[in-house]
């Protein structure tokens, strides 16, 4: 398998798996309804991402969701494996391998976005919480960044 075919992989794997569900949520959706979610009919209307969008996503994501609560993941550990992915992130980009800290950082958004739906789900929210994964993203963006300046730090761009 070439190198260009082992990068496009994961694209076509979550292409299938978040495009491919979208007519067995419809179907879903059309038996069962929407569970509507205080938080999102809160929000203002987006042109850009609708909120039947939010919602097909959160139906996507939910079996992992469920599986980490199943298992008892803290919200702490998503937020701190978000951090290492981070980390190998900035190093693959400090390397030049964009394909392979591109994918990371995608990841990295994902496990994110579990970390604070893990923690309203189970009532372990806190301010805490909050704050800890606010600093943690902080950290993870800055191990971004300077995996690109170290690549780029002898070029013509710095």
């Amino acid at each position: 398998m070439t190198r260009s075919l082992l990068t496009l992989l994961p694209a076509l794997l979550c292409f299938g798996y978040f495009f491919g569900g979208v007519p067995v949520y419809w179907l879903h959706q059309r038996r069962a309804g929407v569970a509507r979610e205080a938080r999102i009919e809160a929000r203002r209307r987006s042109l850009l991402i609708p909120k039947w969008l939010i919602y097909y996503l959160l139906w996507v994501i939910a079996p992992v969701e469920a599986a980490l609560i199943r298992r008892r993941v803290s919200p702490n550990a998503l937020s701190s494996a978000g951090l290492l992915l981070s980390l190998a992130a900035g190093a693959a980009l400090a390397r030049g391998w964009f394909d392979v800290g591109g994918w990371l950082f995608l990841f990295v958004g994902i496990v994110d976005l579990f970390d604070g739906r893990v923690a309203r789900a189970t009532g372990r929210s806190s301010r805490a919480g909050a704050f800890y994964d606010s600093v943690v993203d902080r950290y993870s963006e800055c191990a971004i960044f300077i995996g690109l300046i170290v690549y780029y730090g002898g070029s013509w761009i710095s």
